[in-house]
């Protein structure tokens, strides 16, 4: 009875010790993509809207382009972005494994509020955890909040956000 308990304890920790972390980028086995253009033409496009602001996002609904996430891309245009949605909303973390640019995260709530921004060093694997269950979370450029003066609290606007979530759910 002891040896199987022991097989069985062992089989689920080698289980857990392959399960990918808690990220919404884990390792991916795809080729890597150095165009920003040609990984753009393969995503859906969004646009939205923060203080004014209207930023070009790529939007990563499924978790195989939540998990490539912006690896392997080595430029992004300055108002463009990417937008990972998480429909229902629930606790996430980001990371940069494999992702040469630096970038900043937003975390955005249920009532389309920014709720974190956190600035994330190039081809780390150090975990940037939202607050809480977040609806969305944006990557753009490093920075690119703090150069419009955009902080926690402020509203984020996507016009066909219903849709959006209604693909996500899919």
């Amino acid at each position: 009875m002891n040896i199987l308990r022991l097989s069985l304890l062992c089989l689920a920790c080698l289980g857990l010790a392959c399960a990918p972390p808690l990220t919404s980028q884990p390792t991916s086995q795809t080729s890597p993509q150095t165009s920003s253009q040609a990984a753009t033409d393969q995503k859906a496009l969004s646009q939205l809207e923060i203080d004014g602001h209207i930023l070009q996002v790529e939007l990563a609904m499924t978790a195989e382009e939540q998990a490539q996430g912006l690896m392997h891309r080595t430029s992004m245009p300055e108002n463009q972005g990417m937008l990972f949605v998480f429909s229902p909303s629930k606790q996430t973390a980001m990371w940069m494994k494999d992702t040469p640019l630096a970038l900043s995260v937003a975390f955005i709530d249920d009532q389309d509020k920014i709720v974190a921004i956190k600035d994330m060093t190039p081809n780390t694997n150090t975990l940037h955890i939202a607050p809480g269950p977040v609806r969305y979370a944006l990557e753009t450029n490093l920075g690119w909040f703090e150069k419009r003066g955009i902080a926690v609290g402020a509203s984020v606007s996507i016009p066909n956000q219903q849709a959006i979530l209604a693909q996500a759910k899919k």
